[in-house]
Parts: structure tokens; sequence; C-alpha cells
């Protein structure tokens, strides 16, 4: 009996569903022309920053298996965004232990926080790399979105950019409350960019968070409202065609430097050195207090949505600070 097929018959046991989904996955690669070849599998199920910054890592992993196939594995509404990445020659959206046995190797990308040891005070870049012990050739993930959709979103802002010189993005969650800042701050912070600049300001992102379901995102005055008005794909075709993205640390504000639009990225618990883009110009503001970075502590200080100094860390970023940092990139360093 043809081995593969004896193995499909095995784990089909566990049941119908697996058996089914097995049967998919030598037919899949059978179609794509991959039957017979090693297949080094990828698994990485989390938010959208974390998973482009695993496409070094991958990229690199590829030249120690040159002859296989490379499958990624991720949450299903982040398939697409791997397949921006072209890190992978398959990618599905699975979540399932037996699939580690239809494989030549299985990495699990995973950091340092993550285990029980902690992390080291490097790039989450290269905490991933290291822990696969590789040392990628470029640091810069890059996210390549298809021609058709890049050309309609650049039609969708064209209008704003025929009024105005510059058409800004922000992004302001929703997040762990560790990571966001204030609606004030923002509203602010929209009124003095449009006084200091000749601008249009789009609102990014949506009103579900990742974990806590439907989560409304407070509606910024002054500001177009893309709120929840695009899918993934289509958001980061429009990060593509800013002047500059204004957000909290976020999967946005990788995936906008993925495509090669410059940031400001609002930053308190985490040190932003080890997580803005490493090549794109980024600037990263924090505000003046001594638990700056607590994150990388343990034992850590905040617990996500809180912390015991009410998150000093964001409540004291000033608009004004913010604005500066806005205006060293769109003055051009001046």
């Amino acid at each position: 009996m043809n081995k593969k097929i004896h193995r499909m018959r095995t784990l089909g046991r566990r049941g119908p569903v697996a058996y089914r989904t097995i049967a998919y996955w030598l037919s899949l690669c059978g179609r794509h022309g991959f039957s017979g070849k090693p297949v080094v599998l990828f698994h990485r199920h989390a938010g959208i920053g974390d998973i482009i910054c695993t496409f070094p890592t991958v990229l690199e992993l590829r030249k120690r298996h040159p002859d296989a196939v490379f499958v990624f594995n991720t949450w299903k509404p982040f398939k697409s965004l791997v397949e921006m990445g072209r890190v992978a020659d398959l990618v599905v959206a699975w979540d399932s232990s037996w699939v580690h046995r239809l494989v030549h190797r299985s990495y699990v990308l995973q950091l340092e926080d993550e285990r029980p040891s902690g992390r080291e005070f490097v790039h989450l870049i290269d905490d991933f790399a290291r822990s696969l012990d590789v040392v990628p050739s470029s640091r810069q993930p890059r996210l390549y979105v298809p021609e058709p959709l890049s050309q309609s979103l650049k039609i969708r802002i064209l209008p704003f950019a025929e009024k105005a010189r510059h058409v800004l993005g922000i992004h302001i969650g929703p997040s762990w409350l560790v990571r966001e800042w204030s609606a004030e701050g923002w509203e602010k912070l929209v009124a003095l960019l449009r006084d200091r600049f000749d601008c249009t300001v789009i609102q990014f992102g949506s009103d579900m968070h990742t974990v806590k379901g439907l989560v409304p995102t407070p509606r910024i005055p002054g500001t177009e409202d893309w709120v929840g008005k695009l899918s993934l794909e289509e958001t980061i075709a429009a990060l593509q065609h800013l002047d500059l993205l204004v957000g909290i640390d976020s999967g946005l504000l990788h995936a906008a430097g993925a495509v090669g639009t410059p940031t400001v990225g609002l930053f308190g618990a985490v040190d932003p050195k080890l997580r803005l883009p490493p090549e794109t110009p980024s600037i990263g503001v924090v505000a003046d207090v001594p638990c700056l970075g607590c994150h990388h502590r343990l034992p850590r200080l905040h617990w996500r949505d809180g912390c015991p100094n009410h998150i000093q860390c964001m409540s004291e970023l000033t608009p004004e600070n913010v604005l500066n940092a806005c205006a060293r990139i769109l003055d051009g360093g001046k």
C-alpha cells in the first residue's frame, strides 16, 4: 500500500473531518505540483504585527531547505496577509496538531516572551530569528500589494490627494488599554496636523478586537472615517498611498512599514526601538515616566488592560510631541 495513503487512513480514524482535511491536503499538494517534495510547515497564530515580523526569518530558512515546499499556517482572517508577504508556497488556516505528521520539518515561530525564562531585549524581528537560530539577510519585512488592488485604492485616495498636499492616516485601536491613547489626545493631534500642514487625515481601523470581539472605536473629528469600511487587503493597499501613518503600537504600524510608508508610533509599555520598522522611516514617541518599557521587564508590570501606575506612559503623551515627530518626517527632517 502506498505509504502516504496508509498514513492518511491511519489519521483518518480520528474522524471524518480530519480524514477529509488530510485528503484535501494531499490533493492540494498534488494540484500545486508539490507531490514527492519535502514540506516545511510554519505556525504562527497571532496578531498582524507578529505575523509580519516572522517574514525575514521564514525567508532566511528557505535557504536551509531549498528543495522543500514551504507552508505557512495562520489564522484564517490573516491568510491574505501572509500571501502578500510572498514567504511561502502555500498559506493555510489550520490549527490541528496532526498536521505535523504530514511534513518534513515543522517550525513553531515563538517569542522569548512566550517562554518561562522570558525575553532578551531585542527587536521582535530578531527575537523570532534567534528562536530558530538564523540571521536574516534583510530585517525589513515586505508586503506586496497586487497591482489591481493598489490602483483601486489609489483612485479612492486620489480626491484627497488633489485637494491637499499630504494624505495622512491615523490608527487609534482598538487594542489592549496599555497601548491606547485618549480620544481627546487624538482629537487635538488631528487639529494640530490640519493647522500645521495642508493635509487630509484618514482614520483607519475596525470596531473589532482580535480577542475581545466587538469594541466600538471612537471616531475622531476632522478625519475621513474609513473605520470598518475596508478589508485587511484594502487597508494595506491604502497604507501604501499615504505620506505618513500615525498610530499606536499595532499591526497596521508594521503593515505600513512593510509597504514603505513612514510611521510615527505612540508607545508606552513597549519600547519603540524593539517594534518600529527597521528600515522604513519611523519615529517612536514616548512620555517621560520611570516605568517606561515595562513590557520587557520580568516580572512584567502591566497586565494588558491596566497597570499599578494607571497607564501613565500613554496618558502623559502630549499631542505637541506627536506633532513634532510628524513634522520631522513630513518636513524632510528639517
